[in-house]
């Protein structure tokens, strides 16, 4: 009956992780975001006259 209940385990997370997706995606935006804040439009504009 072990492997009944680690079925049961990884569906549970399985389904709790599609259920959250959108949430935990946004979060990982929002993280990358602080890391790696986006150029203003000025900044992209200067930017693609430099080049």
């Amino acid at each position: 009956m072990p492997i009944v209940s680690v079925m049961l385990a990884v569906s549970a997370l399985a389904g709790i992780g599609v259920f959250f997706k959108p949430l935990l995606s946004g979060m990982a935006k929002a993280a990358v975001l602080m890391v790696r804040p986006r150029l203003t439009r000025e900044q992209r504009a200067a930017r693609a006259v430099a080049r």
